[in-house]
């Protein structure tokens, strides 16, 4: 039993097969083979089948070369064009339209126009850090190794066993 996409793609084929026939002959032969398989053709089958004849109109004649095909496509173009160009002026019109939109809401945004001002900016001048002093020395550089001195010299105290004379 064939599968429906044979059968479709069989009648694909007398479709196509009548169009091509149209042109020759104007009658298509079918019948059913003894595996019951159906056949078109447009010669008649052998003498011992049972089949039917289907008749097919003449194919239309072709259109007549018209003599106003020319004007018939400028004519075409030139409502292409007339079409773009109002397209266009319509684009136009739009995009001025929300030009002066924006203008008018820039020019009420503020309303009386009364001049505005801005909180003043406060400047406050750098801390100023304390002088740490005539004995205070700074940091060394970690990187540098730490600089050794001599003990400062003790004050002479005067002994007590020695008077003092004026």
């Amino acid at each position: 039993m064939p599968s429906t996409s044979h059968k479709l793609l069989k009648v694909m084929a007398v479709i196509c097969s009548w169009g091509a026939a149209g042109a020759m002959a104007e009658s298509v032969y079918t019948w059913r083979d003894a595996d019951g398989g159906m056949h078109y053709s447009d010669t008649p089958p052998p003498a011992h089948v049972n089949y039917q004849t289907l008749e097919l109109p003449p194919p239309p004649p072709p259109p007549p070369a018209a003599a106003g095909d020319y004007r018939a496509v400028l004519d075409v173009a030139e409502r292409l064009q007339a079409a773009r160009l109002e397209r266009e002026r319509l684009r136009l019109a739009r995009e001025q339209a929300a030009v002066e939109a924006l203008q008018t809401r820039q020019a009420t945004a503020h309303g009386d126009d009364a001049p505005r001002y801005s909180a003043p900016w406060l400047v406050h001048p750098p801390p100023l850090r304390p002088h740490p002093g005539p004995h205070i020395r700074p940091h060394p550089h970690p990187d540098q190794p730490p600089v050794r001195r001599a003990p400062a010299p003790r004050p002479k105290t005067p002994s007590p066993t020695r008077a003092i004379v004026d």
